[in-house]
């Protein structure tokens, strides 16, 4: 069985294996970083410790929204850094056998179903479900803009945020 955190982002359900996830927090001020993609909305404090923040929205290509009290943050461990995954709605862990799940080139048309970022589709509710490899969420020269951002990290100063304690301890 493999278990994904299921989130919902537009109309759309996504999942990212369970293994990947540290944390679920409430929306918090995020502080906004110079010279880095726009869907990396900023940096925010977890424990003491800077975490980019991706905007999931404008990730995929959908229109950005407004972040209230209770959007959702998914802390996930991808590419070997923590990193703030901003969503509309965290649903549910869900747990799918193996051969439920069809690879996305099954279902799909051939140039869609190439995509790396997309492991495979399930059934959520009578709907399909994108299950995301988080190892490919991010191109390389995204990737390379998150290692900068957390380069940046370390000398800010997170607005509203004590260093060692905030809320989430």
């Amino acid at each position: 069985m493999d278990s994904y955190l299921t989130f919902r982002l537009g109309g759309q359900i996504y999942g990212l294996p369970l293994e990947t996830i540290q944390q679920i927090i409430p929306m918090q001020t995020i502080t906004p970083l110079p010279d880095v993609p726009e869907q990396v909305a900023g940096a925010i404090s977890v424990h003491g410790q800077a975490v980019p923040v991706v905007d999931m929205r404008r990730h995929i290509g959908l229109a950005a929204a407004p972040y209230l009290l209770y959007t959702p943050i998914i802390l996930a461990c991808i590419g070997g850094s923590l990193v703030g995954l901003v969503v509309d709605e965290v649903l549910d862990v869900l747990d799918f056998p193996a051969g439920d799940l069809q690879p996305a080139g099954e279902l799909l048309p051939a140039e869609l179903g190439q995509s790396p970022v997309l492991r495979s589709l399930a059934q959520v509710a009578g709907r399909l479900a994108v299950l995301i490899e988080p190892e490919e969420l991010f191109d390389p020269e995204q990737r390379q803009a998150l290692a900068l951002a957390a380069e940046l990290l370390p000398g800010l100063t997170m607005a509203g945020h004590e260093p060692a304690g905030d809320a989430l301890s």
